[in-house]
Parts: structure tokens; C-alpha cells; sequence
């Protein structure tokens, strides 16, 4: 469906990504004045750049390649409720999947979603497991989306997510842990469009977590 000639259109801040060039897109991206604050002290955009990249390309299966999403197109993202580590807890970051791999968790997972109230364990791990989000970075308990508006193109690096430690932040000792297997298809998007994440309609967990203890 062609945009209304009165929808503005949304320049894809990722036109011409691909795996190669991911840095460069990094560089320019950290070299803004407004993005700064990503830097630590004495970090230079290209140290930062040249880190992230890595750990994306480690992310996925292979190379990602690029795809051009347009509008109405449905995007999730999974986080933690508050979390005193704001990495975990970042609403519009860059790493996002498509609305069917949760829609077709759903069908799998109807039986224990009847019960009352739903049991969504066995879904969030499942989520987890798919996506091979370690616990360090994601204690997968919140859900945000965003649909694409009109006018909107929106290139990013897509694959299945690649295997991942349980928690990757234990270096060696991991290995006792096991770990997510992944193969789940995801994005990552060096930047985002104006659009606002919201939500998700459905909560994978009921109340607001701190660190381990869980509020009323």
C-alpha cells in the first residue's frame, strides 16, 4: 500500500547498511554531539564503533544481511521492568524481532495461557531461549512495539540470532550453565526513526523487579 500523498515521509536512517560498512554507520552515529553520553570517559566514537560492531556480527548466525522494512510492519523488543543497569532497561534500543515469532509462542503456549491467571513461564523462557538473550542482558519481563507509520522505510541487519551463554558476563564459568540456543530471526538497527516504542499488549510478568526483589 502506497503512503497518502499528505503522509510525511520518514528518511530510513539506515539507507545503504550492511554488514561490511556496519562501522562506518557506527562512527557517524557516535560522532554526534547528542550522542556523547553513549561514549564512557576517554572513549573515542571509533573505539566504540569498532566494539559494537563485533558484538553484533557475534550475534548472529553467519553474516546479517540487510533488509528494508516498510510500513505497518509490527516490531517487538524485550526488556526488563526497572532495572538499576539502564542497558537492560532501554525501550528504544537497537535489537528488535518480528511481532509473529511472539504470535506463533501464543499458539504454542494457548493450553497454559487459559489458565488463570496465565501461566507465561513457560513462554518467556521459550522467548529467551529463541532470541539467546543471556541474563545479563535481558531478564525478558517487559515488551515494547513499534508499527511503522506510512512513509516509513527502516534498513536494518537481519539473521537468526547466533547461540549465547546463559550469562555472558561470568567470562569461563558459564560453561556450567549452559546456553541459549537462539536461531530466532531478529534485527539490529544502528539507528531509529522517530516512532515512539509502546507496550506491548501483553505483560510476560506482572510487577515492577529491582535488582532481585520483586515490589508490590
Amino acid at each position: 500500500m502506497s503512503p497518502s500523498l499528505d503522509a510525511p515521509v520518514v528518511v530510513d536512517p539506515n539507507e545503504g547498511l550492511t554488514w561490511r560498512n556496519l562501522r562506518e554507520h557506527l562512527v557517524r552515529k557516535y560522532s554526534l554531539p547528542e550522542n556523547a553520553h553513549l561514549l564512557v570517559a576517554g572513549q573515542t566514537a571509533e573505539e566504540k564503533a569498532t566494539r559494537e560492531t563485533v558484538n553484533v556480527l557475534g550475534a548472529f548466525v553467519g553474516f546479517p544481511q540487510p533488509e528494508t522494512l516498510a510500513e505497518s510492519m509490527t516490531l517487538l523488543r524485550v526488556t526488563s521492568f526497572r532495572d538499576p543497569y539502564e542497558r537492560r532497561n532501554e525501550p528504544g534500543g537497537s535489537w528488535w524481532f518480528p511481532e509473529t515469532l511472539l504470535l506463533d509462542l501464543l499458539a504454542e503456549f494457548r493450553g497454559e495461557l487459559r489458565s488463570n491467571p496465565p501461566n507465561l513461564e513457560g513462554l518467556r523462557k521459550k522467548l529467551q531461549s529463541l532470541l539467546a538473550l543471556s541474563d545479563n542482558f535481558s531478564d525478558v519481563e517487559q515488551l515494547w512495539c513499534i508499527r511503522l507509520p506510512a512513509g516509513t522505510k527502516l534498513t536494518g541487519l537481519a539473521g537468526p540470532a547466533s547461540p549465547q551463554p546463559v550469562d555472558s558476563s561470568l567470562a569461563g564459568s558459564y560453561l556450567s550453565m549452559g546456553n541459549l540456543p537462539g536461531r530466532a530471526w531478529q534485527y539490529y538497527f544502528p539507528n531509529m526513526p522517530p516512532v515512539r516504542p509502546k507496550k506491548y499488549s501483553l505483560p510476560l510478568l506482572e510487577g515492577i523487579w529491582l535488582r532481585n526483589k520483586r515490589l508490590p
